[in-house]
């Protein structure tokens, strides 16, 4: 997470975050704070602030770490977080793990590493949960905080433009960092992939951000192992 007097983000994993958290550190106003877990920590440097955490703090992980520092969730003028197409979620997810890089190591990368997709998408847990919590990095409890902001992946700069309005100054240009190449998610997609990626991601569906998939009744591709 990343914050200054006034702006708090939360970044989820595999939404662009690292885009995002590029622009935040350049033009936020004031001393801006960002977690770091062990090991991918960087140097205090001017007016930005290394903290110990995990980087993709839960809303309530958040709250804790804010607490000594004087701060609560609730008394940041503009809560921002990115979300994204489960679908296209989980084909980035597989391609990225697939690069086997030694921090991913886990369950996922193994099965990303050794199976197909369908099987990645019945089995790989989404950050240690399959279903996961992804409802988690951006509700509070059971509350959407009136000062969130959740902007589409797919309109990122325009959202990230509206949602930053009056606390950033200038054009929302963000770099691409972290891509993984692969083919449109459509690509990948039959019935039975789409009924586990909705299991897993159930709340995104559910609270109306994405529409499921209408697979035909015979998919016209094989899921891409």
């Amino acid at each position: 997470m990343i914050f200054n007097d006034h702006v708090l983000f939360i970044h989820a994993p595999k939404t662009a975050g690292m885009s995002v958290s590029h622009y935040l550190l350049s033009h936020l106003e004031g001393d801006i704070y960002i977690t770091a877990p062990a090991g991918h920590e960087r140097e205090n440097s001017g007016r930005v602030h290394v903290l110990e955490g995990m980087r993709h703090e839960w809303l309530h992980k958040a709250a804790e770490i804010l607490k000594p520092h004087g701060r609560s969730v609730e008394s940041f003028q503009r809560i921002i977080s990115a979300i994204r197409n489960p679908y296209d979620l989980e084909v980035s997810r597989f391609h990225y793990l697939r690069l086997g890089h030694p921090y991913d190591a886990g369950y996922a990368q193994e099965l990303a590493l050794t199976g197909n997709f369908k099987e990645f998408c019945k089995s790989a847990p989404y950050v240690g949960r399959n279903p996961s919590n992804v409802a988690a990095w951006y509700i509070l409890g059971q509350r959407l905080l009136p000062s969130m902001r959740i902007v589409r992946v797919e309109n990122l700069e325009r959202g990230l433009a509206d949602a930053l309005s009056g606390f950033v100054s200038g054009h929302v240009e963000l770099p691409r960092i972290n891509v993984t190449a692969h083919e449109p998610y459509e690509r990948y997609i039959d019935a039975e992939v789409e009924e586990y990626i909705y299991r897993k991601y159930k709340w995104i569906f559910d609270t109306g951000f994405y529409p499921r998939h209408e697979c035909p009744p015979q998919s016209a591709e094989k899921a891409v192992a």
